[in-house]
């Protein structure tokens, strides 16, 4: 993922963006999410500082990024790892899709597609006694821990600093935000698997 940003960087090159707005625009998305789905107002608080904390940012950096990524988007071929689909989300309009944003996007997204695996399997292996689901609910918990944090440090190469740590929690906020209402909608038996997410978020605080 990495290196695919750097390809994208040098290929198509960056610009800036004032992080106003896009904090605004996670901002309006929380708020229309909130008119769907209720177990959202519990969040909506810490979430609404995490985002005015990246709209003080001001304007930083962005690019071309994947816009959609997560462990669907990737093919682990006899040559190594490759990232497919680059058409971004289908909900969005197609020039909001191919719009610069933060690289902080994309690996937000990878890591949020860790703990649904994970939860998935929690919900779908079957279990029948209270022991073997909290051993089942503790090694998804360890499963997407190990992997998102092996993920993370294999992309950035260090420890992120203060702005990467808050970027990052913002887009995995907005992420799974957009996810209760996907689940709200569609599969309304999993919306806890990103109201999970959620609660998670805004119990770590801003980085």
């Amino acid at each position: 993922v990495a290196e695919v940003h750097r390809d994208l960087a040098a290929t198509l090159g960056t610009e800036t963006a004032d992080f106003a707005e896009i904090a605004a625009q996670m901002r309006q998305r929380l708020d229309a999410a909130a008119d769907v789905v209720p177990e959202l107002a519990e969040h909506r608080s810490a979430l609404a500082d995490t985002f005015e904390q990246v709209a003080a940012l001001g304007k930083r950096p962005v690019q071309r990024i994947h816009g959609d990524l997560h462990l669907g988007q990737t093919l682990r071929t006899v040559k190594g790892w490759k990232i497919v689909d680059f058409e971004g989300e289908p909900a969005k309009p197609l020039a909001e899709r191919t719009r610069p944003d933060s690289v902080w996007r994309d690996v937000a997204g990878m890591l949020r597609s860790f703990d649904y695996a994970a939860r998935v399997v929690e919900r779908t292996m079957g279990t029948d006694t209270p022991a073997s689901v909290e051993q089942l609910a503790f090694r998804a918990r360890e499963w997407a821990a190990h992997n998102s944090d092996a993920f993370l440090s294999s992309y950035a190469g260090r420890e992120l600093d203060h702005e990467e740590g808050l970027l990052l929690a913002a887009y995995q906020a907005d992420k799974a935000v957009y996810e209760a209402v996907y689940e709200t909608r569609n599969r309304p038996a999993w919306v806890s698997i990103p109201l999970g997410a959620l609660a998670r978020i805004t119990a770590a605080g801003t980085p």
